[in-house]
């Protein structure tokens, strides 16, 4: 029984729907950062498979949601809104040409007849089942269609979708991490927002808004990465500039604390070099051997470590380049279970700021290694093979152009073209490099954890 000199609780209910963010919201502390004050209690709400991962976690109360199957309204208006919305985002359009057209080029003779046959077929396949499972993308292209968009949307508003236990459970705040504008959360804002239950959308990664479609349902918060991801959601999802908070991400907070030293620099001994791999396919490999190649030829007296760390998730190639050269060390991943990602540890630090010189196309990873202030330089190649090689790649995602408007980033679209930076980056010694991106992400605010607990304080006396 709560005493008159208690504080109120404030009551959240956090639905984790992917493993990912168990990393970001369970293993970064935030929860416990959330619990520690006594003043806000927190339940957690997740699919079995979520509720599986987690059972160790005993600090806060976990309720299953037995059913994840989205509504008949809600995956007819995300159709509808992702096709509806393509000319938002060029990375919409992009995404649909992925669908309807595959990741890899039908006239890619490099490997041999055989093989360009053999890949010809597959693309035939994958683009018969994308289109059978976006049946409702291609029909709801034809405009006229849409017309239903006002009887699935009053469909949508009488239905209630959110599990009983919350409901009922008085809270004052549903929190979702999010990283695509799915049918699940559509359900989940909808019906919050028939209970009045306030709701807040925590967009997980820096690309999310421009990548995922439009919000087809608003939440009434919005926490993003940085101030430029606020434009993307009034530009591109129409939502108020005063909803959007530039809090950052969980599992970035790592970066606004007291981070691991670099090691003392041994340019003169070993030059450390870290190339890392791409999300989408692109002939990495090879461009990573030639690197490789080049920078033995070009430095034959420097002794080079070069390690080439790939993306956790297998990324199937066709390029026909599947092996690295001798001497090129490559970073095992080890079983992912969990979070299906690899753990943001000291090693995960430590392969970032001890490298000398970071090479890749413009990641994740390589934003992260930015703002550790290593040399970076971005991977612009192309190839005759993927349809999402790094430079296609940079031409048509909104986000990777954000980060490419950073001034003192190089970007190279040859191999050549590399060597020569790693090249000036030798012979200067450069150690470190300020990179003007507080736009994406502000390193100086508080912790993502502080801010959102400001927020619920402000909430809890109704400001």
């Amino acid at each position: 029984m709560q005493t008159n000199d208690q504080k109120p609780l404030t009551k959240i209910a956090i639905v984790l729907l992917s493993p990912q963010y168990i990393r970001s919201w369970i293993d970064s502390g935030l929860v416990d950062d959330l619990i520690s004050g006594g003043d806000v209690d927190c339940t957690i709400f997740a699919p079995k498979h979520i509720i599986e991962r987690i059972n160790d976690y005993k600090i806060v109360k976990k309720v299953l949601i037995s059913s994840i199957e989205p509504s008949r309204s809600a995956t007819n208006l995300v159709a509808m809104s992702w096709v509806a919305s393509r000319k938002r985002s060029s990375t919409f359009r992009f995404a649909l040409t992925r669908t309807f057209r595959t990741d890899y080029r039908f006239f890619a003779f490099g490997n041999g007849r055989q093989a360009f046959w053999g890949q010809s077929k597959k693309n035939l396949k994958t683009i018969c089942f994308n289109a059978l499972k976006k049946r409702l993308v291609i029909l709801y292209s034809i405009k006229p269609i849409r017309v239903v968009r006002t009887m699935l949307y009053r469909r949508l508003e009488v239905q209630q979708r959110l599990p009983k236990e919350m409901v009922s459970g008085g809270f004052h705040l549903m929190v979702i991490p999010c990283h695509a504008v799915d049918e699940l959360i559509t359900d989940y804002l909808s019906s919050a927002r028939n209970i009045g239950l306030k709701s807040l959308v925590a967009i997980d990664n820096w690309d999310n808004l421009t990548s995922k479609s439009v919000f087809v349902v608003q939440p009434d918060y919005l926490t993003v990465m940085g101030k430029r991801c606020i434009e993307h959601a009034a530009e591109i999802h129409s939502i108020d500039r005063s909803k959007v908070f530039p809090y950052g991400l969980p599992r970035f907070d790592t970066y606004r604390k007291d981070l691991p030293s670099r090691e003392e620099n041994e340019f003169d001994a070993t030059v450390e070099i870290l190339y890392a791999g791409f999300s989408l396919p692109h002939a990495e490999i090879a461009v990573a051997n030639s690197l490789w190649n080049g920078l033995k030829d070009r430095f034959p007296n420097q002794k080079i470590r070069f390690t080439y760390r790939p993306h956790p998730i297998p990324i199937p190639r066709i390029d026909g380049v599947t092996e690295v050269e001798a001497g090129i060390r490559i970073t095992e991943h080890g079983k992912l279970d969990r979070t299906n990602m690899p753990k943001m540890d000291e090693e995960y630090l430590a392969s970032m700021i001890n490298a000398d010189v970071v090479i890749g196309a413009p990641t994740t990873m390589m934003f992260e290694a930015m703002l550790l202030e290593r040399p970076c330089i971005i991977d612009g190649t192309s190839d005759k093979f993927h349809r999402t090689n790094a430079a296609s790649a940079i031409r048509n995602y909104t986000h990777m152009r954000d980060l490419l408007s950073v001034s003192n980033l190089p970007i190279a679209s040859e191999v050549d073209e590399i060597l020569e930076h790693i090249g000036l980056i030798i012979e200067k010694k450069v150690q470190f490099v300020k990179y003007e991106m507080e736009h994406l992400y502000d390193k100086g605010d508080p912790t993502y954890s502080a801010q959102l607990k400001e927020f619920l304080t402000e909430m809890r006396n109704g400001n």
